[in-house]
């Protein structure tokens, strides 16, 4: 309701009832410009709502310095991977606060026999929990900052079975200080041909630093990013046989969660400041799948 309304609204109650209500009208009139007026939460469909049925959630309601749900999340596993060459175990790098997923990148002090020059902390469902298309909406913040490098992605059990094409989804990243975040893809091909990474990626001005909805549609024939409600980006399966020989298209396979806060290493122009605690938080993730 606009404001012009209610005060159309008074002056009509006025008119017919006297003065006398005048006040209590007036206050009522108040309450309802600020709840009309009050910004929406930022908790939002990418999609027709009532085509989709919530699968999976987290919203980290758990006491301040407890662990994620191990039901749900289990620590990533450190690898050669740029993104996870620091992971760690260390408590200090993942952890609940005030009702948030805090995921940090700190110098190495703890850990005397880790040659790791930072410890970063990282968690997935991998093997706990996995699904083919729906959609994905995340909540998540960060502190800009040189070489920060946060995702929330999802990656296929390529690694397990030989027969699985590689597939990547980064429903966000942030790199470094920008004011941007940025949504890509990644296949078979587009890790093969570097022609073919350009249509793979999309990038979004925003302030990281201030909480944002992330997420994605997923289905058969595409991928579609969006940022507070905003399409930004869309990646679509290929008609021409010969490129999804090549792997153009490998998203037809289970794919699992992954949060974390990484640092980079001459990727994308960043160099990590080692002496700095990075952090990112997540307020909440939610899984959706269509009915059937």
């Amino acid at each position: 309701m606009k404001e012009f309304g209610i005060k159309y609204i008074i002056n009509t109650f006025v008119e017919i009832m006297g003065k006398k209500t005048h006040f209590t009208i007036i206050v009522l009139a108040s309450l309802m410009t600020l709840s009309f007026t009050e910004p929406l939460p930022k908790s939002i469909g990418l999609a027709n709502d009532y085509e989709y049925k919530l699968v999976f959630f987290d919203d980290f309601n758990l006491p301040n310095g407890s662990q994620p749900d191990s039901v749900k999340w289990k620590r990533a596993k450190r690898t050669n991977s740029l993104w996870s060459r620091w992971i760690s175990e260390n408590e200090e790098v993942v952890f609940i606060r005030n009702g948030k997923l805090v995921c940090r990148a700190i110098p190495n002090r703890k850990e005397k026999n880790d040659t790791a020059r930072m410890l970063t902390g990282a968690i997935e469902t991998r093997n706990t929990y996995s699904f083919i298309y729906g959609k994905v909406e995340v909540r998540m913040k960060t502190k800009n900052h040189k070489g920060n490098f946060p995702a929330v992605w999802m990656k296929n059990y390529e690694y397990k079975d030989p027969s699985i094409p590689y597939g990547e989804i980064d429903i966000v990243e942030v790199f470094g200080d920008k004011r941007e975040t940025a949504h890509s893809a990644h296949t078979k091909l587009t890790l093969s041909d570097a022609k073919y990474r350009r249509s793979n990626h999309g990038e979004k001005r925003v302030n990281p630093e201030k909480w944002h909805v992330y997420g994605i549609e997923w289905d058969a024939n595409s991928i579609k990013w969006f940022v507070d409600g905003e399409l930004v980006h869309v990646y679509v399966k290929s008609t021409d046989k010969t490129l999804l020989d090549k792997g153009q298209w490998t998203f037809d396979y289970p794919f699992f969660l992954i949060l974390n806060q990484s640092v980079g290493e001459g990727a994308h122009g960043m160099m990590p400041d080692v002496t700095h605690t990075y952090e990112t938080l997540f307020d909440w993730i939610k899984v959706y799948q269509k009915i059937e």
